[in-house]
């Protein structure tokens, strides 16, 4: 029969790959001391060069992800400056993300202001997510009908909203057709 577990004294120490971390790691034995078991349960925070390096590697995962949503995707500061988008926006606004990243949410949406941001804040922190039917305006000040989710997201460093714009100006048109069609 083979065994599985290695012969260890009652205590271990186990040097992991930081040279400067050992933790003396208790070791378990049955009553027959056949076989032994070695619980290294132990939660600690993370570093914060290893908070930064874990970041980045879920940023890089995720970016792709990211730019393939249907929808026009914004997160902003809480104080609404727009500090990433994704391709479609890009599309849908018709600026660059440069020239996004440079701009407030508020000025996208046509009629918004900073108080608009402290209702969405107040409600954000009570509720999943807000939704806000709204227009917007483009690049080349088009206009268009969107519905957008908003939600939180909380970072290690800072705390910051996540816009989903969603055009539905299709949607609309056909809805005021179906109206005009009921009331003939």
């Amino acid at each position: 029969m083979k065994k599985f577990f290695k012969k260890k004294t009652p205590t271990q120490v186990i040097e992991p790959r930081h040279p400067t971390v050992k933790m003396k790691v208790p070791v378990y034995t049955d009553g027959t001391d056949r076989d032994r078991l070695s619980i290294t349960r132990q939660v600690r925070d993370l570093p914060e060069m290893q908070k930064v390096r874990t970041g980045e590697i879920v940023l890089s995962k995720y970016e792709r992800l990211f730019h393939s949503i249907y929808d026009s995707v914004m997160i902003t500061g809480m104080e609404g400056d727009i500090l990433e988008v994704n391709a479609r926006a890009e599309h849908n606004f018709i600026w660059s993300k440069d020239d996004l990243c440079t701009m407030n949410v508020t000025d996208l949406i046509a009629g918004a202001d900073s108080e608009l941001l402290k209702v969405i804040g107040d409600s954000i922190s009570t509720e999943k997510y807000l939704v806000v039917e709204a227009v917007c305006v483009r690049a080349d000040e088009s206009r268009f009908n969107v519905e957008i989710m908003i939600n939180s997201l909380t970072t290690l460093d800072r705390d910051m909203l996540c816009f989903f714009f969603r055009d539905v100006s299709l949607r609309r048109d056909a809805e005021e057709k179906l109206a005009q069609a009921n009331t003939k």
